[in-house]
């Protein structure tokens, strides 16, 4: 008995020691850990901050932001980032005209000839400066965060519509460096789900048959066109307004035309 008692004793004694180095363990790791986050709380907080993202990721995100802002903007306005001179008032909206003749009994002419071109245009000139903004941005936020920043003066844009999308690639040098964190960037690749190439394809069709026709067979347009519904406005005064809806996403523009306007009898 006196044997097996003291074996016993021996294995609680083991066990008493085991459990003694786990808590030594299990202290010097929450010791390490503390440790770590004291040394690299600025690094961790910048990571947090940013999303985790890398800043070329913020980069292409603000880009992403600007390309379907300026690309909703434009459906909505019937072409533009910002309502033109020579609009027709139509239910309490300035519509634009896309194709025009000021003189009656005379085929229009389209204000817009390649009106893809012009969309890119408009894009470009509406992102340019707000791009610049997304890398001043992401500058200034790193260095709240002590880290040195070179970023280079030129920048290329380049702006493709494509179907189902706007592509956007943006060239400018980007150099981060914070103690053993050294980071270069030069190119961010942008490609934004937008409905405006097929749409305003559409719309170019629409302003080619009336400049040529005086009218427009949109009905065979939208049955050789999947996911597309087009509505023809005839106003008082011999105004058409085209309304012309992508039925996948369900964004829509409206523009004018007035062609071949009849002579009213004297």
């Amino acid at each position: 008995m006196e044997i097996i008692n003291q074996s016993k004793l021996h294995n609680m004694k083991g066990k008493r020691g085991q459990i003694t180095i786990f808590v030594i363990i299990s202290i010097l790791l929450v010791i390490a850990i503390v440790l770590i986050f004291i040394l690299y709380r600025d690094s961790i907080s910048s990571v947090i901050s940013r999303g985790a993202n890398e800043p070329n990721q913020n980069i292409e995100q603000c880009i992403d932001r600007h390309i379907e802002e300026a690309s909703n903007k434009i459906i909505e306005i019937g072409g533009y980032v910002k309502t033109p001179g020579l609009v027709k008032e139509f239910e309490g909206r300035k519509i634009p005209y896309l194709c025009y003749t000021s003189k009656e009994d005379e085929k229009c002419n389209s204000v817009e000839p390649v009106i893809i071109e012009h969309i890119n245009d408009e894009i470009y000139n509406e992102v340019y400066d707000k791009i610049d903004s997304c890398f001043k941005d992401l500058k200034e936020e790193l260095q709240s965060e002590n880290y040195n920043v070179v970023l280079g003066s030129d920048m290329e844009v380049k702006i493709e519509l494509l179907p189902g999308k706007v592509r956007t690639s943006v060239k400018r040098d980007l150099k981060i460096s914070k103690s053993e964190v050294n980071k270069a960037y030069s190119s961010y690749l942008s490609s934004v789900q937008t409905p405006i190439y097929d749409i305003f394809t559409i719309v170019h069709e629409i302003t080619r048959q009336e400049s040529r026709y005086c009218n427009s067979d949109y009905p065979l347009i939208m049955r050789l066109v999947k996911n597309v519904q087009i509505d023809k406005f005839q106003t008082g005064d011999d105004n058409k307004i085209y309304d012309v809806k992508d039925l996948t996403t369900s964004k829509s523009t409206r523009f004018a035309v007035r062609s071949c306007v009849l002579t009213t009898p004297g």
